[in-house]
């Protein structure tokens, strides 16, 4: 054969690989995506019975059922209440617009909400298994570490509570994050590095826990994008290119600095940092190093889940111990076997580093640990027990049968407790049974249930559960206000019944239970004079004045209640507080007539509370 009949073989034989080699990655391309959405069509599946869920008393109210702004649905000015205004001691502009669509889609109909939460869920298993697909080139390793991610019970609360839409939305802008880098580190397109930092940028706004995204995306170059390739003995030249890819991080750090300064600023503002003497530092530090551990474990053993952890007074020291070897242990495995097991190295300081912002050591609200910071933490360690897995299967082929038995065991396993577990957030009711049910001395526990049962018309268990909640800590205002809400809805019912000595005693344990609250007194001063008993109802108006002085009810009621006892220079002084409060109005000036003719022997129409359905004067 001739020179050129050779070469022009050659070159339509690479042809022909090329137009193969592409219809096999297209091939591979379709097959990913088609495995993509079965992973979250699983996902899918093993959350659904949120959807049947309604909303609950934990946070719920301050992000949508309560919250007008966000009910008004996207306005002018719900959009300037989403970029500027501050909700749960937070400020997650992306976060606070998800909800306000939500409403102008569904309402309030939680239906709606949760199928949002649920999709958001789903969108991050695929988009998980794509990243790690195209990062480490490993298909089936790769779906394994999404389907976990997808099904883990852990990862319930963060989709069926809707006050936790921050996780979802947020871990959503972090795999787009991601998966934009990946790209980037592989072809060295600024779009596609723009595109990353913007999707960065997006996912702070939904929720500042993606500070630590960063130091994730130099973990990534390690492994498994390979970036770092020069040998650490050459000196310069690895310190030239490890400056290279931190330096790329630069913009990412200014944004994290940025959020982390406005956050801890808002935080502070909104009193929910714990201050020193609440929580000392070394007890913080010990809850650290537990809750490190403990997350590991519910990993493993997801049981007695609860939506609130109490904090411990004193952790034993066996236990700081104990936390401290399996800490260092695994540490020092990771960096033993960083060059020929580099995936743990990688996983472990994951999970690690993206947990360390709400470890506790600056410690937010009153929980020990919370499930829903587990949420992007334990993708690091599903990496580095799947790729372990997967290298063990390398050299010991005959072990693939029983592991994959086992591995399709555990999933099966995951999916039936995330299925039972979505359904205790079905109520407030069921949630809160099942959280003192599982944990000691759960305060919040025992005081959402008693809110809860109070709403159902069961009193007297909204009593016993508020009074529990007293014992936890005693002087707590919030359950010694709901109590003494139970305490009036009790003098309701007496009063509905005609017992109205009944209905005094409970409107006066109501008072004494919030000393604050100006409600309290001024029902009980309604039912005093229900009684004609006019100088305690007077009383109890003037307590209410006392408590709120700029009241304009309470200072006609309590003028009222003076007149009719008798004492006009008291009524009148009471109505030129009332009229100086609210010039001109009709109802404060026949008072001051007929107090007047009164005071001055003449006869005049027996006063009258005003109705409670008409505005107050």
């Amino acid at each position: 054969m001739s020179k050129k009949k050779q070469t022009q073989k050659r070159g339509q034989e690479s042809r022909e690989e090329r137009v193969a080699h592409r219809a096999a990655e297209q091939r591979e391309h379709k097959t990913a995506l088609f495995v993509g959405m079965v992973l979250a069509s699983i996902t899918f599946i093993a959350y659904s019975r949120v959807l049947y869920n309604g909303f609950v008393h934990y946070d719920d109210e301050l992000y949508v059922t309560e919250n007008a702004a966000v009910q008004a649905g996207l306005t002018l000015e719900s959009l300037y209440y989403a970029l500027t205004g501050v909700c749960a001691a937070n400020w997650h502009p992306l976060t606070m617009l998800s909800h306000i669509v939500d409403c102008t889609l569904y309402g309030l109909a939680p239906i709606g909400h949760h199928l949002s939460s649920l999709l958001l869920h789903s969108a991050n298993t695929f988009l998980l298994f794509l990243i790690l697909r195209r990062a480490t080139g490993a298909f089936w390793p790769s779906a394994a570490v999404a389907l976990l991610f997808g099904v883990h019970p852990l990862h319930v609360v963060s989709v069926a509570h809707v006050a936790q839409r921050k996780d979802v939305l947020s871990t959503f802008f972090w795999m787009l994050t991601m998966l934009a880098y990946a790209r980037y580190a592989g072809t060295r397109s600024r779009i596609a590095y723009a595109l990353s930092l913007a999707f960065y940028a997006l996912g702070l706004l939904a929720k500042p826990m993606l500070v630590t995204l960063p130091i994730v995306l130099l973990l990534l170059d390690y492994w498994p994008l390979g970036r770092f390739t020069a040998n650490p003995k050459r000196g310069v030249h690895y310190l030239r290119e490890a400056w290279q890819l931190c330096r790329e991080k630069l913009p990412f750090l200014a944004l994290a600095i940025l959020v982390s300064i406005v956050t801890l600023l808002v935080q502070q503002a909104s009193g929910t940092v714990a201050t020193l003497d609440r929580r000392p530092l070394l007890l913080r530090i010990e809850n650290s190093l537990v809750s490190y551990v403990l997350y590991l474990l519910k990993m493993i053993w997801p049981s007695g889940l609860s939506p609130f952890y109490p904090y411990p007074e004193l952790i034993p020291v066996w236990k700081v111990l104990g936390a401290v070897a399996v800490l260092a242990a695994l540490t020092a495995l990771a960096l033993v076997n960083h060059k020929r097991h580099p995936y743990f190295i990688v996983g472990w300081l994951w999970y690690l580093i993206t947990l360390l912002p709400v470890i506790g050591i600056i410690q937010v609200g009153a929980q020990a640990l919370a499930d829903r910071y587990t949420y992007v933490p334990l993708i690091g360690i599903f990496i580095a027990l799947v790729w372990g897995i997967d290298r063990a299967l390398q050299t010991k082929p005959q072990w693939r049968g029983p592991v994959l038995a086992g591995s399709a065991a555990v999933f099966a396993a995951f999916m039936c407790v995330s299925w039972v577990y979505a359904g205790v957030w079905r109520t407030p009711r069921t949630l809160w049974e099942h959280a003192i049910a599982v944990t000691e001395d759960n305060l919040p526990g025992y005081c959402h249930l008693g809110v809860s049962l109070a709403e159902e018309g069961d009193l007297e268990g909204a009593e016993r559960y508020l009074k529990e909640a007293l014992r936890i800590m005693p002087g707590f205002g919030e359950a010694q206000h709901n109590l003494g809400v139970v305490y009036a809805m009790y003098a309701d019912r007496y009063i509905a019944q005609g017992r109205l000595d009944d209905a005094i005693d409970k409107y006066a344990q109501a008072a004494a239970m919030d000393p604050e609250d100006p409600d309290f007194p001024m029902a009980l001063g309604q039912t005093y004079w229900r009684k004609r008993d006019y100088p305690n109802a007077a009383g109890a108006f003037a307590e209410a004045v006392k408590i709120a002085p700029k009241r304009v009810d309470a200072r006609f009621n309590l003028a009222t209640a003076h007149e009719a006892a008798g004492q006009y220079d008291s009524a009148l002084r009471e109505l030129d507080e009332v009229e100086r409060l609210q010039p001109g109005n009709e109802l404060t000036k026949r008072a001051r007539e007929r107090v007047l003719r009164k005071q001055s022997g003449a006869r005049a129409e027996a006063p009258a509370l005003p109705d409670a359905s008409s505005p107050a004067p």
